[in-house]
């Protein structure tokens, strides 16, 4: 009878390829390594074959996800791995640490096997991912197991079934290094900042010294350094400020004469 349903699996030899015009496959076993994934590059004539099936092999992308996924995803295998790449030369370029082809390899495997799993759950729910959406999804775990080698691969692999949670998850943010030769407009200008401040502030210690010493030494104040001195008032007791006004003279309130007044009765008590 007529085939009625696609056939699902790899055309290996001229034995099971009916349909199949293969004068020159002997001749392509012997040359090519991929024989056993790929097909004859002749004209399929089986309409009845599935179109995923002509997608054997796909160039350019690693073997192991070739076997796996070459079926069911086809040259969108390209695509996806085209982003894993690319994740790769963001995470080299941002934290400097060292991906080998190795490395890609196993971790394009992994995030292909995650991106499967979450595929399955989006078709479950009903809402069908698009390439873009796979795309997207495929740098974002990719970038995330490249991250992990910063740890220096001493943690256990991540789970495949957790891989597509991670999609769910924000992005590892590198540590920004900033060299000590380039430094941000905003950080020199907040630098600089900090630093007048921090002079100004010596200044004013200073010179309030040297007021201090004027009035030891009985030296009369200049207006301004009057001045000064009142206006860091707050940097003296209420004490020192009322025997600091006594002493030049100035009008004590009652509160100041009251103060004065019970600091000469308790050193009264003392002698």
């Amino acid at each position: 009878e007529e085939m009625t349903t696609p056939v699902t699996t790899p055309v290996t030899s001229p034995e099971s390829a009916k349909n199949v015009d293969t004068p020159s496959f002997e001749d392509e076993k012997a040359s090519s390594p991929f024989i056993n994934l790929d097909l004859p590059k002749n004209h399929l004539n089986n309409h009845l074959i599935s179109a995923s099936q002509s997608f054997a092999y796909i160039k350019g992308v690693p073997k192991k996800v070739n076997h796996v996924y070459a079926g069911k995803y086809g040259h969108q295998l390209k695509a996806f791995y085209a982003r894993i790449r690319n994740a790769a030369k963001a995470v080299k370029r941002d934290t400097e640490i060292e991906i080998i082809k190795e490395q890609v390899h196993e971790v394009a495997y992994t995030v292909i096997v995650g991106l499967d799993k979450y595929v399955h759950e989006a078709n479950h729910k009903g809402t069908p991912l698009s390439l873009d959406d796979m795309c997207r999804l495929v740098y974002q775990i990719a970038y995330n197991q490249f991250t992990n080698l910063l740890k220096g691969n001493t943690e256990e692999p991540t789970s495949e079934s957790d891989i597509h949670t991670e999609a769910k998850t924000a992005l590892f943010t590198p540590k920004h290094i900033i060299r000590k030769e380039i430094v941000p407009a905003w950080l020199k200008a907040e630098q600089e900042q900090k630093e007048c401040t921090q002079e100004t502030a010596i200044f004013l210690d200073q010179q309030l010294e040297m007021i201090q010493l004027k009035q030891d030494l009985g030296q009369e104040l200049t207006p301004e350094e009057e001045s000064l001195l009142q206006e860091h008032s707050s940097t003296y007791s209420s004490l020192e400020m009322a025997q600091l006004k006594q002493e030049l003279g100035q009008a004590l309130t009652p509160e100041e004469q009251a103060l004065l007044h019970e600091h000469a009765q308790l050193e009264d008590t003392v002698s």
